[in-house]
């Protein structure tokens, strides 16, 4: 995994649960791994691979908007930045969920170069 990968992964891992509103059981999960991460980047690049591999890390999408609120039970809904979000942890990305929008992930993916983390500037990625 590139270290630009491990950082977008531990960027949204920051986030996510932050956004919950109540602490769900996806949130829990992960404070669990990410609180448990060693302080040297291999081993947690090791542990964070591994996680993801097995059950999928928690990303924030936004449920379809022609579903009924009905329709969204079991998922981890709560407040976004520009509206009602689902917290899913899923190792599939966008996960096999037909109620969520799964062709973006709610918030801007950056990328850290060498240079750029070095002088502590992230660049956005290029949009698709």
């Amino acid at each position: 995994m590139r270290y630009s990968t491990l950082a977008l992964l531990l960027m949204a891992a920051a986030v996510a649960p932050a956004l919950a509103q109540e602490t769900s059981p996806v949130a829990q999960r992960w404070d669990s791994v990410v609180t448990r991460l060693p302080p040297d980047p291999l081993g947690a690049a090791r542990i964070l691979n591994r996680t993801y591999r097995r059950s999928g890390i928690p990303l924030l999408y936004w449920p379809r908007k022609d579903i009924s609120d009905s329709a969204l039970q079991g998922l981890d809904i709560g407040d976004g930045p520009c509206g009602v979000v689902a917290l899913v942890q899923s190792a599939i990305i966008p996960p096999p969920d037909r109620r969520l929008e799964g062709k973006v992930v709610v918030g801007r993916a950056v990328q850290l170069s060498a240079g750029d983390a070095a002088r502590g500037r992230p660049r956005d990625l290029p949009r698709s």
